[in-house]
């Protein structure tokens, strides 16, 4: 990893690192006059389309040798070395690296222990510009090849990315979420600023949106084809735009590989689960003679998803607790529950007179004592702290068994490129990608929950509870608030299949086209591009609560033949609307049937397409030569036109409580979060122009 404050950012770099014929090899027509290093290696660069980090200190006052004819990049190289007294430090076939020759380092070292100035940072020089978008700017640049990524992390890049501490706080494949937004991505979040702050290129152009917020999913880039990842750490708004707030994540291609690769592993934990399987193709070649290249790759993982118990620290049920103040930091409990609910249900809110206040259902029907656990915390030093109202520490209290620690997930990829010489100014390149990525988990258990308006409330004379339970309750015949209680319940008899989960689809389509050239005998550079991109993301909540039909099933009444019925349904204003309505007995672990939680557990989705076309371009090169180097201008443009819209099955409103006995008006009609549809436009126009001018050699 290289790491530098002065940097030119890479774009349209030509790397050839993993070729099996590597560019070397390939005979190219060259014409480069002798002339001063800092101009000539530049040139060199671009006709060789091959990028080169120099030291520029080291390059003022250095002149190579003119370079014609048709030869291999490595002669041609070697040809205009010839007496600069620098020399090839290394070439991984894609990027060489160039310093003095060994006999003149001493020198250098001496200076630098003597305290004299240390030596100028490098500089990377391009073959596709002269000067990159964000010019010699102040802002540190980290550059991370592809190889050193995958060897920390052999399933994927992004993995890689997130294990530098610049990336903590990113969103990862991990947990289901309820529903509300996609989290079957992997989204860079550079210092944990907010995902939406980092911009996201693929070859320094902007990559389509996958999600809301304009974020990417780095997932559908094509990993098998990136030879290393830009990360401007600072602020580049003034290049790029106000969402680079943060900085700047740029995925630079190999261009030219040449051959083809393999990518197949495989792993599981050291626990037995979250086995993961990764495929990956890549193959490129060149055409017409050299003028032409083309290349792609096909990707596929897969990753088995796991729950939180599934781990040995999963059943220690470890809770944080606090407010993180001085007084109440934030800190762990062992076996965290909720006082208020139980698995059985609680009893809470009990109108009085009540016997049973506080008490559980310990089994179907049967009412028993409740432990509410121990109440509050400890800190680092042991002096008890309030901790939160909602978490105590052992006893009765529910907890959340079958959540999800990482969903399972597969994505699968297409990326193909061509390009095409059209003389030796000017190229033609297409590019067009694929990618679909899929992930499905559990998130929490639906629970009844107590308080003020909530929909947890029955009537003492509920035809499921025996005449033994009514009495413990305190029932006096009436159906009114004075003859009503609350439970307090974690709805798990049904199993993983009866909690909140999500499932998360996320489709992306897109291409580019482009042109490069350059003019004034390489002085300067332009380019013009256009990008399409579509993006499908398709959220299915599962299990949502509909408190409506909550509600209405919550009041159970005796029907003919020994049955329970739904009020509503024996009302004539309401029998249509709540025909279908299953009563629910919710009183005891396993009570609730099926049927009655199917009738108000709902499936809401939400259908969202973000479409982006964005048509930009640029120019640069050298304006002239100053006093102390040579004066670089470059002035690039974009406008994007972007399309949102969102469809939803769910209504956002508040519940009806026409005809309920039991009921709260000011409850949304879902639990969980639901998506409004919405259609939205934006366009953005952008433009930026940079001078840089050395004011010291």
């Amino acid at each position: 990893m290289a790491s530098k404050r002065k940097y030119w950012l890479a774009t349209g770099v030509a790397i050839a690192m993993h070729s099996t014929v590597p560019a070397a090899a390939q005979p190219r027509s060259i014409n480069i006059p002798s002339q001063e290093a800092a101009k000539s290696i530049p040139e060199f660069a671009r006709q060789e389309n091959i990028q080169i980090i120099a030291p520029v200190s080291q390059l003022r006052g250095v002149k190579t040798q003119a370079v014609s004819g048709t030869m291999p990049l490595d002669e041609a190289l070697a040809k205009l070395l010839v007496g600069t007294g620098l020399e090839v430090a290394s070439n991984d076939g894609g990027t060489i690296v160039l310093r003095r020759a060994p006999e003149v380092l001493p020198t250098q070292v001496t200076e630098a222990a003597d305290g004299g100035p240390p030596p100028s940072e490098s500089i990377i020089v391009t073959g596709s510009r002269v000067i990159a978008d964000a010019a010699d700017s102040p802002t540190p640049l980290t550059m991370v090849p592809a190889q050193q990524l995958r060897a920390t992390s052999p399933t994927n890049l992004p993995d890689g990315l997130n294990k530098l501490p610049i990336f903590q706080g990113s969103q990862q494949i991990r947990r289901a979420g309820d529903g509300s937004t996609n989290l079957a991505s992997n989204v860079l979040n550079l210092r944990n600023f907010g995902v939406q702050r980092t911009l996201v290129l693929l070859d320094g152009r902007r990559a389509p949106p996958s999600n809301a917020d304009g974020t990417v999913d780095i997932d559908g880039l094509p990993q098998m084809l990136v030879s290393r990842v830009d990360i401007v750490t600072g602020g580049a708004s003034a290049v790029y735009g106000s969402d680079a707030v943060t900085g700047v994540v740029n995925f630079v291609l190999d261009k030219q590989f040449n051959g083809f690769k393999a990518d197949i592993n495989a792993g599981i934990s050291n626990f037995g689960d979250a086995a993961s399987q990764r495929f990956g193709l890549a193959a490129g070649s060149v055409l017409f003679g050299g003028r032409g290249h083309i290349e792609g790759s096909i990707e596929y993982l897969h990753q088995d998803g796991f729950d939180v118990f599934d781990r040995p620290y999963g059943p220690s049920l470890y809770a944080e607790v606090g407010s993180g103040t001085a007084a109440n930091p934030f800190t762990y409990i062992p076996n965290g529950r909720w006082p208020n609910s139980s698995f059985g249900g609680l009893i809470n809110n009990c109108a009085a007179p009540c016997p049973a206040a506080g008490m559980q259902f310990i089994a179907n029907g049967i009412l028993g004592p409740f432990d509410p656990g121990i109440a509050g915390a400890k800190d680092a030093a042991g002096n008890p702290t309030p901790g939160t109202g909602n978490e105590n520490s052992g006893g009765d209290g529910a907890y959340s068994p079958f959540g999800t620690a990482q969903d399972a997930y597969r994505h699968a990829s297409f990326f193909g490129r061509f390009d095409y010489k059209l003389n030796q100014a000017l190229s033609f390149y297409l590019q067009s990608s694929a990618s679909e990525a899929f992930s499905t988990g559990w998130h929490f258990p639906m629970k009844l929950t107590p308080g003020a308006g909530q929909a947890s409330t029955f009537f003492k004379n509920n035809p499921y509870l025996s005449p033994t339970v009514q009495a413990q309750l305190g029932n006096n015949g009436l159906a009114d608030s004075t003859n009503t209680f609350q439970l307090g319940k974690f709805l798990v008899g049904l199993g993983q299949g009866g909690t909140n989960g999500a499932t998360n689809v996320n489709r992306l389509l897109s291409i580019q086209t482009g042109l490069d050239g350059s003019f004034l005998d390489g002085r300067a550079a332009w380019n013009l591009f256009y990008t399409h991109g579509e993006n499908r993301l398709a959220v299915d909540l599962i299990n949502n609560q509909n408190y409506q039909k909550l509600f209405a099933a919550s009041d159970a009444v005796a029907g003919q033949g020994g049955t329970v019925q739904c009020y509503a349904a024996t009302q004539s204003a309401t029998a249509a609307r709540y025909a279908d309505c299953v009563p629910i007995n919710p009183f005891g672990p396993t009570a609730i049937t099926q049927s009655a939680f199917q009738y108000f557990a709902e499936t809401t989705v939400f259908r969202q397409t973000n479409v982006m076309d964005n048509l930009g371009g640029g120019i640069s090169g050298r304006l002239f030569d100053g006093w102390a180097g040579p004066v670089n201008a470059a002035l690039s443009a974009e406008a994007r036109w972007n399309d949102y819209s969102v469809t939803a099955s769910a209504p956002i409103t508040t519940v009806d409580c026409t005809g309920l006995r039991i009921c709260s008006p000011t409850l949304p009609l879902y639990a969980q979060p639901v998506v409004a549809p919405v259609p939205v436009l934006n366009n953005v126009r952008e433009i930026a122009g940079e001078v840089v001018v050395f004011l010291l050699k």
